[in-house]
């Protein structure tokens, strides 16, 4: 967008912010609105950029990746965000018959994140969960996000891709095992 461009668009965005967001009231908006609001109110076109560039790196889609050697899947699977990496991440399990998400720490590895291995995934309860990646830079947390993952078999896990192309965990147990 050039300069002229930008100007415009601050100066338009900012008397729409005066006239309908009461300065009071902005407290109660919630990331990223708040953010945007205060400033588009002070017309700081560097500030709306810098909050621009943190909300679509915390947006970004993640996918999957196994590593290879020899040939075979080998190893944990590494969550790939879409855009640049953020500074942390963490893997997100949401059971699909109710119960409380599972938060597990990811590590960085090159420009993936990945488990610090698969005891982390001892203590789940037998259900199948989604998996979701939660990405926050600069103190701020996105909102998890789903896994995309190719249609494929994931060895040494019991990842697998739902038909909609994203990553799931079958945590049931399979014949008195615990989940591998």
């Amino acid at each position: 967008m050039g300069r002229w461009r930008r100007r415009s668009w601050l100066r338009a965005h900012a008397g729409f912010v005066a006239r309908f967001i009461p300065a009071q009231q902005e407290s109660r908006l919630g990331f990223p609105h708040r953010q945007r609001s205060a400033a588009l109110r002070t017309g700081d076109a560097r500030q709306m950029q810098a909050w621009a560039l943190l909300e679509q790196l915390l947006a970004a889609h993640w996918n999957v990746r196994q590593d290879r050697q020899g040939g075979q899947a080998a190893g944990v699977p590494h969550f790939v965000p879409a855009g640049p990496p953020p500074q942390l991440a963490e893997l997100i399990l949401r059971p699909r018959h109710g119960g409380a998400d599972a938060a597990l720490p990811l590590r960085p590895a090159a420009d993936a994140f990945a488990l610090h291995g698969g005891q982390e995934l001892q203590p789940l309860t037998p259900d199948i969960y989604d998996v979701y990646v939660q990405a926050s830079h600069r103190q701020v947390q996105g909102e998890p996000r789903r896994v995309r993952v190719g249609r494929r078999d994931w060895t040494g896990h019991r990842f697998y891709a739902t038909v909609n192309g994203y990553l799931s965990l079958d945590a049931r147990p399979r014949d008195g095992q615990a989940v591998a």
